[in-house]
């Protein structure tokens, strides 16, 4: 509960700040008339020039002194076009809005920033022009509508200026100066301007960044749906920050068509809701019954058809019954929260909630500001941002969680397979002992002989073993030290301490996986049994050399004895005997060939690849 109650001050906050203004005008003009004269503009501080702005519809030309005989209207600036009052249809039209500063004298150097004034418009001060965005014209086909937000520095004027903005709109559903111009000293203004781009595009760049980062998990785990429907949400959010608020799109793109820009805007909301219906549908299973999902998803898919299919005007004015749609899907997203929240105790669901319900105060919020009932500014973005935030927090906690169950399955695996280790070596020693015993009691020396060479297989198999006792099955040997110790086990300790047999084992550090030590252990085995029998013990003793290297990926082994060699015509590959196959099978194994070098003494040569 603690969760909700935090939820609910911090949408509370939102919606407080919402009523309230960001940067409330001191002063509003009236009749056409703003009168700063006892603003300090020395202090950092930005006026939005609004209030009652004269206007004049359905004239861009006249100089506004030839005007000021006409019939002049009074306009409250934000100020939105309906029905004919700007000389057209249903909000289109074209018409001059002029305002008069009065400034201190002290006042310095001055700009202007402009978002954007109906679909095309001119600024003039002291009826000079300054600057202009697309082409504003009293005939629908003569007008070319853009988006391009910027600032402009004021000519001089001592203690009165005079503001003309002569604007038209053909293609949106409203025309009219929709947002106040901002006045203020230079340096302000573009202090603000830098903060204002550096805010919107920080806010890209990590909506940017956790797309990227969501979508990359879902290539890795694409039955992991949520990953999916939070990196195009964190994207669809992304694009949107570059097409609302200052339009940081245009910094990168001047010359992108308003139609395109408009689409993009209405887009980045219109597809919001099928992806947010399927990722809660992913993150809690059965958030939604299956019609209610359908339904919600079809309805925006339908205002999504109609931003790629519509002409621009009719497109816009399709947004009031998208507001409708909006607020629906709302309340039916944060009361499934709330009943799976209080009903499981679902964490997820809390937070989902939490972040659903920042989210909606902030699109709430936004509503109104676009309407022009709150003079606020675009807290959607902030809200969108907490939620792809919650989101991505509810993401990395399913990971972590599922990281550390992989963690408990591997340290359980390990402890089996450690345990496995431990049983083989024991089973293979009882066998080894049970061969020894046997071995004590047969008659012949060619049955004794055999159950020897079965033993010390038996012995190098369960050297592996011991080796891997202890270990984790992530582990590898060392295979030098495994032959050291190998050889001890195959040649009696007396025979070397007395200097019977003159052993030479040479081997470099070889990390190698388990397999590769077991089958070289083999090899080992039946090669230096085979020196033993019939070199070094007919002869009364002897050297016996091992030397082992690694070239490149491939392992090169030699063992040599100073016994009588093989015979002239000796080829390995040809050997009948139990000892040569299980040498050949373990070298087709690894892909490895074995030769057998030139005297003195008996040489093989053997090579893994």
């Amino acid at each position: 509960m603690r969760h909700l109650w935090a939820a609910g001050l911090i949408s509370l906050s939102l919606l407080l700040l919402g009523c309230s203004n960001f940067q409330p005008e001191r002063v509003l003009a009236k009749a056409g008339i703003l009168d700063l004269t006892t603003l300090d503009f020395r202090t950092p501080q930005v006026v939005a020039l609004a209030g009652e702005w004269d206007f004049v519809p359905g004239d861009l030309t006249t100089r506004w002194e030839a005007l000021k005989d006409q019939k002049i209207q009074h306009r409250e600036v934000p100020d939105l076009w309906k029905d004919q009052e700007a000389g057209g249809k249903d909000g289109h039209g074209a018409g001059s809005y002029h305002l008069t500063v009065l400034l201190p004298l002290d006042h310095p150097d001055l700009a202007v920033r402009y978002i954007s004034a109906s679909t095309a418009f001119r600024l003039e001060a002291q009826g000079k022009f300054l600057v202009q965005v697309g082409v504003p014209a009293l005939k629908p086909e003569d007008s070319v509508a853009a988006y391009l937000p910027g600032m402009i520095r004021l000519p001089e004027a001592p203690d009165r200026l005079e503001l003309t903005v002569r604007v038209s709109n053909y293609v949106y559903r409203v025309g009219g100066l929709w947002f106040p111009l901002e006045l203020g000293p230079t340096e302000t203004l573009e202090s603000n301007v830098l903060a204002s781009f550096s805010v919107a595009l920080g806010h890209t760049v990590a909506l940017g960044s956790m797309a990227i980062i969501l979508l990359v998990l879902f290539l890795f785990r694409t039955q992991e749906w949520a990953f999916l429907y939070s990196g195009l949400l964190a994207l669809t959010l992304a694009l949107r920050v570059l097409v609302t608020g200052d339009y940081i799109l245009t910094r990168f793109w001047p010359t992108i068509p308003f139609d395109l820009m408009i689409r993009l805007e209405y887009l980045s909301v219109f597809v919001c809701f099928p992806i947010a219906t399927g990722l809660f549908q992913a993150l809690i299973p059965g958030f939604l019954k299956r019609r209610w999902a359908w339904a919600c998803t079809g309805a925006s898919l339908v205002f999504v058809a109609f931003a790629l299919a519509l002409p621009l005007d009719p497109l816009t004015r399709t947004i009031n019954a998208f507001y409708v749609l909006a607020f629906l899907n709302i309340l039916l997203f944060l009361g499934s929260f709330w009943t799976h929240a209080l009903k499981a105790r679902n964490n997820k669901a809390i937070l989902l909630f939490i972040g659903a319900l920042v989210l909606a105060a902030s699109i709430i919020n936004d509503v109104f500001y676009s309407s022009f009932l709150w003079r606020t500014g675009n807290l959607g973005t902030w809200g969108f941002l907490f939620f792809i935030l919650t989101l991505v927090w509810i993401d990395f906690r399913r990971l972590t969680s599922a990281f550390s169950e992989v963690e408990d399955l591997v340290t359980e695996k390990d402890l089996l397979i450690l345990e496995i280790h431990h049983r083989v070596r024991n089973n293979l020693q009882m066998v080894s002992g049970l061969v020894s015993l046997q071995s004590k009691r047969v008659q012949t020396r060619e049955a004794r002989e055999a159950l020897s060479t079965l033993r010390s297989r038996v012995l190098s198999m369960a050297l592996v073993h011991e080796k891997l006792y202890g270990k984790t099955a992530s582990e590898i040997l060392d295979v030098g030290d495994f032959l050291k110790e190998l050889a001890r086990l195959l040649i009696p300790q007396n025979l070397v301490d007395d200097g019977t047999v003159r052993l030479t084992i040479t081997a470099q550090r070889i990390l190698r996986s388990v397999k590769v030590c077991r089958d070289i252990g083999l090899l080992v085995t039946e090669l230096v049994n085979n020196a033993m029998k019939h070199s070094l013990i007919p002869r009364g003793g002897g050297s016996l050399r091992i030397d082992l290297e690694a070239e490149g990926k491939a392992l090169v082994l030699l063992i040599e004895d100073d016994g009588p060699g093989f015979a002239a015509n000796f080829d390995p590959t040809q050997g009948n005997s139990l000892g040569y196959k299980l040498i050949d099978s373990l070298l087709d194994q690894n892909h490895g060939t074995w030769t057998h070098l030139p005297g003195p003494g008996g040489r093989i040569l053997l090579r893994l690849e």
